[in-house]
């Protein structure tokens, strides 16, 4: 869970670092090409021992969906700047990797994530100008959330409500009888 203050500092340094993603755009890219590359990296050895739960925890952690959080906002920045086509086509690979991140791990405890995923691929196709097939991703996550309310318990007090913004799992409570 990220604590509201914290998450709107993250955020303003997000588009800060956009901003000046865009000024300079000859100097961004290397660094953009090569941590995008980084996080696909993980990403494959996540997906390569699926069965370690380790492995895919380097995935689905807070630092992690922040690092696609300012790649997809320097990449979204990027298009429409002149001078900025180097930046513009890492929207490619930042899209495979958001959805390789959403298809890693299909579990109801880590819907808030998947739903972090989904937003980040709205955006690209928002900013980017490019067609995005998110709304089968977006059927699916809302199939889970109908499992979820069947499974939901009937009393208000015993239900948990769960910030989707500032988490990425959910509590065992919520899927129990």
């Amino acid at each position: 869970m990220v604590a509201e203050n914290i998450g709107m500092s993250r955020w303003s340094i997000c588009i800060t670092f956009a901003e000046l993603t865009v000024l300079h755009p000859n100097l961004a890219y290397p660094y953009a090409f090569v941590y995008i590359r980084q996080i696909a990296i993980h990403l494959r050895n996540a997906i390569i021992s699926k069965k370690r739960k380790d492995m895919v925890r380097t995935i689905y952690n807070w630092q992690m969906m922040q690092c696609l959080y300012l790649w997809t906002r320097v990449v979204s920045k990027a298009h429409g700047v002149h001078d900025c086509e180097a930046i513009c086509e890492l929207s490619y690979p930042l899209t495979q990797l958001v959805h390789g991140v959403l298809k890693l791990y299909h579990s109801l405890r880590y819907l808030p994530l998947r739903l972090h995923c989904i937003s980040l691929l709205i955006q690209l196709q928002a900013n980017c100008g490019v067609y995005i097939p998110s709304l089968t991703l977006a059927v699916e996550l809302l199939s889970d959330v109908v499992l979820i309310l069947a499974k939901k318990p009937k009393t208000i007090k015993n239900a948990k409500v769960v910030d989707m913004e500032s988490s990425l799992k959910a509590s065992f409570t919520i899927f129990t009888k």
